[in-house]
């Protein structure tokens, strides 16, 4: 009788360690993975951030796209919508 409950602590000693190891080493797995897809998702936003800030400060003052999915715009940058204010108010002065 007590070497068949040495046999079942032994077994379950054994098993709640390997599912320990088994949890642990899930958690840490699922850490790191969250961590990468994070860094991804930050690099992309920056990526796209800087190419509207590049488009926005073009010296032709340009419209350009901007789109998410099925909705599209076109931006400008204020900068250039006050040179336009400027050159009118400069013309208006002139005539």
């Amino acid at each position: 009788m007590k070497f068949a409950k040495a046999k079942i602590l032994k077994f379950v000693a054994i098993s709640w360690i390997v599912f320990s190891i088994f949890f642990v080493g899930k958690i840490i797995f699922d850490r790191g993975r969250n961590q990468i897809f994070n860094a991804g998702f930050e690099n992309g936003l920056r990526a796209g951030i800087s190419k509207v800030i590049e488009n926005a400060r073009n010296e032709s003052c340009a419209y350009f796209p901007v789109a998410l999915g099925e909705e599209k715009v076109e931006l400008l940058n204020i900068e250039c919508l006050q040179k336009i204010s400027e050159n009118s108010k400069n013309f208006e002065i002139e005539n």
